[in-house]
């Protein structure tokens, strides 16, 4: 279906550049009693990148919907711009033949402002005047702006300056112990009307010193080397720069601490001198340190703001303290991680059992990240014996038997014949209960003895060195801890 499409551009006429104007786009339906949807287009023309869109809403009770859509007014020209507005459409409807509008630009609205560097001058110190200048309209364009800036002092004239950049810029050294009052006007150009800013109020002071205090990090691990930094200096110029001495001090668990000797400074480019104390020896915990001048004939005494310092660090603690063990026992013991100044790096462990100590030991876990436990497991190694058997003493036994038994025989027939008969017998059992006897002591079986082969772990204190490596991604701080074992 075609729909129809209506539009208006409000205002009309003079339409400062840099400000905006607002085309109402109202589509409509004939022969539905839906309301269109989709987008409005407005484009100005002759002008590049003036393309501006808006989406369509459903007018109440009806079947009509309306776009506002906002324009940037363009540079004002004689003739009037002509604007465009056309209709999307889309698959349930078309718009039929765009609505031409027209309207006229004027010169646009400006604001100056001013500033000045340093706002607070010293007598004598040259002064930074700077004039800026914005578009005083709600367009959403880049702009630009031409024509000079006249800078004046108590109604005096400074100095005209071209404005590039969109600011202007002078140097005027203004005199102590008066009230100043500085105007910037802006002459505008072809598209920009004048404008003048609001006056800026001084009055020139001996300046004060000015002293920052830096670290070449604020958030480390205890041990690692600190190194403070504090600058003296001042934002006027001068032909002299400060002299003296910083004193360092520390704020630690609500002590304050002077950190060191006064430190001398030394120059450090022009109006600025610089002073440097480094330390290792800060606990873990935070800190607040600051840095004071000592002023000279120039300069006036100045204190820098704290420095937060926070140095983190972790312990261990065993549980239980000690061991005691039997050789050939194992041991377990819990370490508990502590965290110190907010420390949440990584711990890796290790241990070394003692020389010639026939001992182990060993972390699980070997690291933790943020705390927690880990086991320290220490085995000992108990004394190795062999035991020898003498065989000896069970063959003489058999030999005493068999040998009694031939020494009977031989006094039998050894006796005279006319006294074989009883007298042979009885020197025969007599014989061999003699030897018998005699081999029975000698085979009687000896004790076995055992030998060391290995004396194991020795009896005693046995001292384990514990090894800690704690990092935060960056530094690496190391601990090393003694935890003792007894044997018994």
């Amino acid at each position: 279906m075609t729909a129809t499409l209506a539009a208006t551009i409000s205002p009309t006429q003079n339409v400062p550049y840099g400000a905006t104007a607002t085309v109402t786009a109202t589509v409509k339906l004939p022969t539905s009693s839906a309301a269109p949807s989709g987008t409005v287009t407005a484009t100005i023309e002759a002008v590049t990148g003036a393309v501006f869109n808006a989406t369509l809403s459903p007018n109440p009770g009806g079947n009509t919907a309306t776009s506002n859509i906002v324009i940037n007014a363009p540079k004002p020209q004689t003739q009037p711009y002509t604007v465009e507005v056309t209709c999307a459409g889309n698959q349930n409807f078309q718009c039929q033949t765009p609505v031409d509008l027209t309207f006229t630009t004027a010169k646009g609205n400006t604001i100056t402002t001013i500033s000045l560097t340093p706002q607070s001058p010293q007598a004598g110190q040259p002064v930074t005047l700077t004039a800026t200048i914005n578009n005083a309209g709600n367009g959403t364009d880049t702009y630009s702006f031409g024509g000079n800036v006249t800078f004046y002092d108590n109604g005096v004239l400074i100095a005209t300056v071209p404005v590039a950049t969109n600011a202007a810029t002078t140097s005027k050294t203004l005199s102590g112990n008066v009230q100043h009052s500085i105007v910037a006007k802006y002459s505008g150009d072809a598209n920009w009307n004048p404008s003048n800013s609001v006056p800026q109020s001084v009055q020139p002071t001996l300046l004060p010193s000015t002293l920052t205090l830096t670290s070449n990090t604020t958030t480390t691990l205890a041990g690692v080397n600190l190194v403070f930094t504090a600058t003296v200096f001042t934002t006027a110029t001068n032909s002299v720069g400060p002299t003296g001495s910083i004193t360092f001090y520390d704020t630690f668990n609500g002590s304050a601490l002077q950190l060191g000797t006064p430190t001398p400074l030394t120059p450090n480019g022009p109006n600025q001198s610089i002073a440097t104390f480094s330390t290792t020896g800060l606990l873990a915990g935070t800190h607040s340190v600051y840095a004071i001048y000592s002023g000279d004939a120039n300069f006036s005494i100045a204190t820098s703001s704290t420095l937060a310092i926070t140095m983190a660090d972790y312990n261990l603690t065993s549980v239980p303290q000690t061991l005691t063990l039997k050789a050939g026992q194992t041991g377990k013991v819990v370490m508990l991680l502590g965290m110190v100044g907010g420390f949440k790096g990584t711990v890796t462990f290790g241990c070394s059992p003692p020389s010639s100590a026939e001992a182990t030991c060993s972390f699980s876990p070997v690291t933790l990240s943020g705390g927690g436990s880990t086991t320290l497991q220490i085995t000992t190694t108990a004394a190795t014996t062999t035991t020898t058997t003498t065989q000896k003493a069970r063959l003489d036994g058999r030999w005493n038997f068999f040998g009694g038994t031939a020494l009977a025989a031989l006094f039998c027939f050894a006796a005279p014949r006319r006294r074989i008969g009883w007298s042979r017998l009885a020197l025969f059992f007599a014989a061999l209960c003699l030897t018998a006897n005699i081999g029975c002591g000698a085979g009687t079986q000896a004790t076995d003895v055992p030998t060391v082969t290995d004396p194991g772990t020795p009896l005693g204190t046995q001292v384990f060195t514990l090894t800690t490596a704690g990092s935060d991604g960056t530094n690496t701080v190391r601990h090393t801890y003694q935890y003792q074992v007894t044997i018994q």
